[in-house]
Parts: C-alpha cells; structure tokens; sequence
C-alpha cells in the first residue's frame, strides 16, 4: 500500500514539473504518461526475468528495489525541476526546427523517468516471485494487486489535497522517498527470518511425512510375518495389531 500511494505521488508530482517545460496540453500530458507507463511496463518486464534468475533473493530484491526507489525518485524529482532551462535552452539552439526540439525534449524526459519507473515497475513481479511457493498464486497475486491499487488512490489524494499544498513538489517526493527506504528496511529485517524457498518446503512436508509414514508401516508389517510362519495362530494374532489404511497399503505396494 505505502509503496502504490509513494508511486502516484511521485508520478502527479513529475506531471507537475514536467508540464511548466512542456505544457500542459493534451499531447504533452498524454507523452509524459505514455514514458510513464513505458517505464513500468519494461521495469515488470526486467523484474520478472530477473526474479525468475535471483529466486534464491526472496525480499531482499524487492526490499533492495524498494531502497533504490526511495532515493531515485526525489533525485528525479530535482533534475525535473531544471527542465524549464534545459527546454528553453534546446528551443534557443533549434528555433527553425520544431520537429527536432521536440525530439529532444522527449528524450530527455525519458532519460529523467525511465530509471525510476523502472525500478517501480519491476517490485510487483519480484514480490510475486517470492510468494510464488506459497501454492496459492492467484489468491495472493489478487491481494497484492488490490492492496497496491488502494494505496494509489489514497497516495493521489494525499498528495493532490494534502502534500502539494502545504509541502510543496519536491518536499512532497522527499517524503514519498523517505516511506520508501522505511519499507525497504522493513523488508531487509524480515528476509532475514523467511528465506525464500519456507513456503515450498512446507508445502511439500506433509507429503514427505505421509511416505515415510506409509515405509514404517510396510517396515512393521515385514517384521511381523516371519515370526508367525512357524505359528499360524501367532500370526493371526500378529495381524490384528497391524492397522494399515488404504493409502498406506497403495504406497507399500
């Protein structure tokens, strides 16, 4: 939650500064949403190919991720603040081509963005990838992703009604970063107690436990039928105490 509502803090407040370089039309609007986006969608997409690489990480990726985001995004958010100068300096070199400036000032606001978006993009796969051994993907996918979602409604709020107000931009990012590290160094503690791979070994121990469950039986049951041979009634009597289920006799067989 805190990690959703400290991305759309940071995406309104980067909106903001962006829009007194570019404008706050429709298309310059809808451009820096699209390097937005852009960003997240290649940070899952790296997240996800590195989390499927480093699985033995568990919570330190994301909490590392987390930390990494919590001093990236307010250092965006400084660099954006120099963009008016940055812009108006491309527009004084180039007056005759304005296909060209444009060119640039998009570019520009992607190498200011990109890093940050994709580092945000790239926490839901790398969290999903530790509770993937918990057996019960779908249930869990759908917890995080509501949760996350919540937490930027609230974060738009927050920031819009609350935070731009009375902070300010770039003291606003500075806050959303400082919840940032605080969620990482909360996860950092607990990787320490869960390594990643708990969640599968208890899911495979019961089935570990019920086979040699079912081998000490057919051990007990071997025991029991050579000290009756001699002995019918012995055996009889034997065979009373030996209590197999049926899907212990499956397993002996």
């Amino acid at each position: 939650m805190i990690s959703g509502g400290a991305a759309l803090v940071y995406e309104l407040a980067w909106l903001r500064l962006l829009a007194l370089a570019v404008g706050n039309t429709a298309y310059a609007t809808s451009t820096i949403l699209s390097i937005f986006l852009g960003g997240l969608a290649l940070g899952a997409y790296c997240g996800g190919k590195f989390a499927d690489q480093k699985a033995n990480m568990g919570l330190k990726a994301y909490a590392c991720l987390e930390i990494c985001i919590g001093f990236a995004a307010p250092f965006t958010s400084v660099l954006l603040s120099q963009t008016p100068q940055a812009v108006a300096a491309i527009c004084h070199a180039l007056p005759g081509s304005l296909f060209l400036a444009t060119a640039l000032i998009i570019l520009l606001s992607c190498l200011l963005l990109l890093p940050s978006t994709m580092l945000m993009g790239a926490t839901l796969p790398v969290l999903m990838r530790f509770v993937q051994a918990s057996g019960e993907q779908s249930k869990w996918f759908s917890w995080l992703y509501g949760i996350n979602t919540l937490g930027a409604v609230l974060g738009s709020f927050s920031a819009a009604l609350l935070g731009f107000a009375y902070l300010g931009i770039l003291a606003t990012t500075l806050v959303a970063g400082a919840f940032n590290v605080a969620v990482g160094m909360a996860n950092l503690f607990i990787s320490r107690k869960f390594s990643p791979l708990s969640c599968e070994a208890a899911a495979q121990e019961p089935a570990q436990t019920e086979l040699c469950a079912g081998s000490t039986d057919a051990k007990n049951f071997s025991q029991l039928r050579p000290e009756g041979r001699g002995n019918p009634r012995r055996t009889i009597q034997s065979r009373r105490h030996v209590h197999l289920p049926c899907r212990d006799l499956k397993t002996v067989a």
